[in-house]
């Protein structure tokens, strides 16, 4: 690669950055669900089998990480954001014009949530390699977008919702942002193999006793699966999963049951939600990247949450403004997850496997996001002490995955 090349992949990838953010409204717009769980239920549509959407969306992380992965790999960014953008509005539109539950389930919940996931790990996994040395940063950035993209698009989805349907709100969304996803397939830049910016060099680590000094290496998923620390990334995002799961799937509904809000304040709450999750996921993501690390901030993150939650719980605490505090919480674990998951895959098992590898990861959170917001369907109550319970475990897990990580690699990565 020529200095010249170089020089220009390091101006032009910040521009890039912008433009991924906004390709996240994609992954935003499954914010909605929550939005039209109430809608379709005026229609006789069942609300346990409507919510299921969330759970099946979340289990499609598996297979549409791991094809986003193969497809970015073999045919490269662009490709993923023509043919998946073009697959998602196709199946929101299938969605809304959707004759019953079970059909809405499947197209919004299945096929849109797959198309969505190849893009997203395919971003994530550009961005990674076009900002070797700001991954944590870049990282968070793309959670901005998707999280103050949610800030918006949640509450004008309530209002069209209330205004002209829920059928034709659906349709608008669709040619909107997947007309969005598809324009960005013809204009982002893909990151040259090898590339590194003018100046940087990979960061040098403690060796630790029977270590070796050389670079990280790429870790394949038959190896991966061998490792003490994969099982332990699964447990902590099973146990931390269920709170931010449920929360996220039915915060409309949680939030009417805990405060008695209406369907419109519960949507701007979700606004005050999203833009923390935001604004947190930069900053965790920046500072990953400085001091701390990406494991160690998920355990704090954690267990700041337990303890908001078992104060939550003990006070009975039902004010509005206590819950805005309490979801400003959750939003700092949602944020982290979000972001620094993919951050410790890349640093501990490279960059080459990582669509495959992040899809594996996903079995943890797949299994926590459909026991989360079915618990949380059924009750706050009991949702709020499972989920405490939860996030405390994960906390605990963090720790004792970080010193299994850099024993596995020889130095004190983490």
């Amino acid at each position: 690669m020529s200095e010249l090349s170089t020089k220009r992949i390091d101006k032009l990838r910040w521009p890039m950055l912008v433009l991924v953010m906004l390709v996240g409204m994609t992954s935003a717009f499954l914010n909605c669900l929550s939005v039209f769980i109430g809608p379709l239920s005026m229609k006789g549509w069942d609300p346990t089998i409507v919510v299921m959407a969330y759970s099946v969306m979340m289990f499609m992380s598996i297979p549409g990480s791991l094809i986003g992965g193969k497809l970015k790999a073999k045919f490269g960014n662009r490709f993923v954001l023509k043919v998946c953008g073009l697959g998602f509005t196709v199946s929101v539109l299938v969605a809304a014009f959707a004759p019953n539950a079970w059909i809405y389930v499947i197209a919004i919940g299945g096929f849109a949530s797959l198309f969505v996931y190849c893009i997203y790990v395919a971003q994530i996994a550009n961005l990674g390699e076009l900002f070797p040395d700001k991954r944590g940063l870049v990282t968070g950035a793309l959670s901005v977008g998707i999280f103050l993209a949610g800030a918006l698009v949640v509450p004008v989805c309530e209002r069209m919702t209330s205004a002209i349907h829920v059928t034709p709100t659906i349709v608008v969304f669709a040619l909107v942002i997947g007309g969005i996803t598809i324009l960005s397939g013809f204009i982002l830049l893909q990151a040259p193999e090898g590339y590194k910016p003018e100046g940087w060099e990979e960061p040098e680590y403690e060796i630790l006793e029977g270590g070796e000094a050389e670079g990280i290496k790429d870790v394949g998923w038959k190896k991966l699966i061998t490792l003490k620390s994969f099982w332990l990334i699964t447990i902590a995002s099973l146990t931390g999963t269920i709170l931010t799961s449920g929360i996220q799937g039915n915060f409309i509904i949680l939030t009417g049951e805990i405060t008695g809000a209406s369907q419109a304040t519960a949507a701007w709450i979700y606004t005050i939600f999203s833009m923390i999750m935001g604004i947190s996921a930069i900053v965790v993501g920046g500072i990953s990247d400085k001091v701390l690390g990406p494991v160690k901030i998920i355990a704090i993150a954690c267990l700041a949450v337990f303890v908001m939650t078992l104060f939550f719980i003990l006070t009975n605490a039902q004010s509005t403004p206590m819950y805005i505090v309490f979801v400003a919480f959750i939003g700092l674990e949602v944020s982290a997850f979000s972001t620094l998951i993919a951050v410790i895959l890349m640093r501990a098992y490279g960059t080459k496997n990582f669509g495959i590898n992040f899809g594996l990861a996903q079995v943890g959170t797949l299994i926590g996001s459909f026991i989360g917001p079915q618990l949380a369907i059924r009750g706050a109550e009991t949702f709020l002490i499972v989920s405490a319970a939860g996030v405390l475990l994960c906390g605990i897990v963090m720790f004792i995955l970080a010193k299994a990580l850099n024993k596995e690699l020889g130095k004190k990565v983490f």
